[in-house]
């Protein structure tokens, strides 16, 4: 995601992607043996760009569904120079597991949450900075004692610089977190 790997690219056992497609401007998925800036990576590679939020006026848009919910904001930090965007989502999913006629299903739970953000900053014709940041979490329990979560935390500064019109370079500090935990419900009690 815009540089930074992400480890565990779904939410919802896969039925949703970990990427709120309000945030995205472009996709593209290299299947095995990538280009050499992915680092010897010996599967799949899909690389996710977050887009620019409107650097002129200010944008408030989301969605409601029968899962989750979303809602994503943009506007200007600094009229036509400084731009940010922030989306979230929701999910509450846990009324249709439950609804089911499985009675080891009742107690059941599937939740998850992300909320990305990315700062845009034009500093002259020839330099730019982008400031990126992504967490989410994921949870499920079905019929068992146990709870499983997930979740992800990254963030990314990038500075690209334009030499001329075929020269440039781009120069990244990033950071992610990974992890998963396996608890006992009746551990917690």
């Amino acid at each position: 995601l815009d540089g930074v790997p992400v480890y565990n690219a779904s939410h919802l056992f896969g039925f949703f992607s970990a990427f709120n497609p309000d945030m995205v401007s472009n996709v593209s998925l290299y299947k095995g043996g990538g280009p050499a800036n992915f680092g010897s990576r010996i599967s799949s590679v899909l690389d996710v760009s977050l887009r620019n939020g409107d650097a002129s006026k200010h944008i408030v848009s989301g969605g409601v569904g029968l899962i989750s919910s979303r809602l994503t904001l943009e506007g200007p930090l600094l009229r036509n120079r400084s731009s940010y965007l922030v989306g979230g989502r929701l999910s509450y999913a846990n009324w249709l597991v439950r609804a089911t006629d499985n009675i080891s299903l009742r107690n059941s739970r599937a939740n998850f949450r992300d909320l990305t953000g990315k700062i845009f900053h034009t500093i002259n014709d020839n330099n730019y900075l982008t400031f990126s940041a992504y967490h989410s979490y994921d949870d499920f329990k079905l019929a068992t004692d146990s709870v499983f979560s997930w979740s992800t935390t990254n963030f990314s500064l990038k500075w690209h610089h334009t030499f001329h019109e075929k020269s440039f370079s781009a120069l990244s500090i990033f950071n992610t977190n990974y992890s998963s935990d396996v608890h006992s419900i009746d551990e917690m009690e």
